[in-house]
């Protein structure tokens, strides 16, 4: 199985360096903010965006994208390497294999004294190389790589943790989930949750000191832009502007501001932008609470419909077969990830098998940490790294018929409940794209 395991790890390496380089994806607007923050980053010019800005960082908008932790990790790559992408694509394609790698050793970690724990491990890993979106995610400059590399080291970490909490486990533990925080400030929420497991344990010292390294870390950028744009600030500005966009009389759920929102954005520094972002936010909460509620359902709906796979890349414009292809393939994976996934979630659950409600927490924090602000479906690629743990499951263990049965139909009954309830709010949208790729 090694041997099998180590062939396939060079095989996800080879296929990420084939497609990144293949296709030779674009900057689109994050990544190219991403991008310049990085390389001004390595030059020395300080976390800025817009190197005019370099003597004055308070003009600059670097501190309203998501970071910093993607920024500074390109950062190191252009300061050893020169100002090359290629080389993030070497190393998103090292972060996918490491992935995959995790995943089998959670699984190790979780069922070692199980003779299918290296099957399932194998599977595991296996669900999450094929799928195709975090193959073509993984040839653009965005987050999503590094955090789900990052994540899938934080849960191996956080198993082992529960296993046995010893100081150096949980250490480990405490310093890649402050890593995961700093590439998404929205992980703050799962990090919540091995603390409160080390608590519900009664293991004390070991929560103190699994939570000093994400205050040291967190805490440490959130200081220093506090200082410099003289205003608390929780590690950049980017969710208070998220939760407006998200949440105004106009929203559909989605990132699309309405044009009052873009002029703001346009007249405003970004710290500015964030108080009015804050305030219009809780006017919207306050002021419109059916509303506020309907949409949230909306949103939750669009997060796991099933007729929101990827494949309308920007890259792919003016390849209209290979968007077809790429949206075919989206869908035919996606959707029994999803429904097998969850269905796999409810058998560990109802099995009680090994730390089933501390994996089912980290699983159902995915989705939590999103829908409030706005629904992109690139933002619910990490919930893939547990849907690949737990189809895996489905598939691998000793499971009777009637047991997989009635869980798919349940998992089936829930997807397809909030797949009718987004195509009620989205048919426009439906039948634009069908229009686009000439199917009507």
């Amino acid at each position: 199985m090694k041997a099998t395991l180590t062939l396939f790890l060079v095989g996800v390496f080879l296929s990420s360096i084939g497609f990144s380089f293949y296709y030779r994806i674009g900057l689109g607007v994050d990544a190219s903010a991403y991008d310049r923050i990085g390389w001004n980053l390595a030059r020395g010019f300080g976390y800025i965006e817009n190197e005019a800005y370099r003597a004055s960082p308070l003009h600059d908008d670097a501190i309203i994208r998501v970071g910093p932790g993607y920024e500074f990790f390109i950062a190191g790559l252009y300061s050893v390497f020169g100002h090359h992408r290629e080389v993030v694509w070497i190393f998103h394609a090292l972060l996918r294999v490491c992935t995959a790698l995790f995943i089998a050793l959670t699984v190790t970690a979780l069922f070692g004294e199980n003779r299918f724990a290296e099957k399932f491990g194998f599977i595991a890993a296996l669900l999450f190389a094929l799928n195709p979106d975090l193959l073509t995610i993984n040839g653009m400059l965005l987050a999503e790589t590094l955090l789900i590399a990052i994540l899938s080291v934080c849960l191996y970490a956080s198993v082992r943790v529960l296993r046995d909490a010893s100081m150096h486990n949980v250490f480990i533990a405490g310093f890649f989930w402050a890593l995961a925080t700093l590439v998404r400030p929205t992980m703050i929420l799962p990090t919540l949750v091995i603390g409160i497991m080390c608590a519900w344990k009664g293991r004390f010292r070991s929560m103190l000191l699994f939570f000093s390294l994400p205050i040291l870390f967190v805490g440490g950028w959130s200081l220093r832009n506090s200082l410099l744009y003289h205003q608390p600030l929780f590690t950049t500005t980017a969710g208070s502007f998220a939760l407006w966009v998200g949440n105004n009389p106009d929203a559909t759920g989605g990132y699309d501001k309405p044009e009052y929102i873009q002029q703001e954005r346009d007249a405003h520094h970004s710290v500015e932008l964030s108080k009015i972002s804050t305030k219009k936010y809780f006017e919207f909460v306050t002021q419109n609470p059916y509303q506020f509620i309907k949409l949230q359902m909306r949103k939750t709906a669009m997060y796991f419909s099933l007729i929101r796979p990827s494949g309308f890349w920007l890259h792919l414009k003016e390849k209209p077969v290979d968007r077809v292809i790429s949206l075919v393939l989206s869908e035919l994976y996606t959707v029994p990830l999803m429904i097998i996934g969850v269905a796999g979630l409810y058998l560990y659950v109802r099995r009680r098998a090994h730390y089933a409600w501390f994996l089912c927490a980290l699983a159902i924090v995915q989705p939590l940490v999103v829908i409030p602000t706005y629904v992109e479906t690139r933002y619910r690629y990490p919930a893939y790294l547990f849907l690949s743990l737990f189809a895996a499951y489905f598939l691998v263990e000793r499971l009777g018929k009637r047991e997989r049965i009635f869980a798919v139909m349940v998992s089936s009954l829930f997807f397809l409940s909030m797949t009718a309830i987004d195509l009620s709010y989205s048919w426009g949208l439906v039948l634009e794209r069908l229009h686009f790729l000439k199917i009507i």
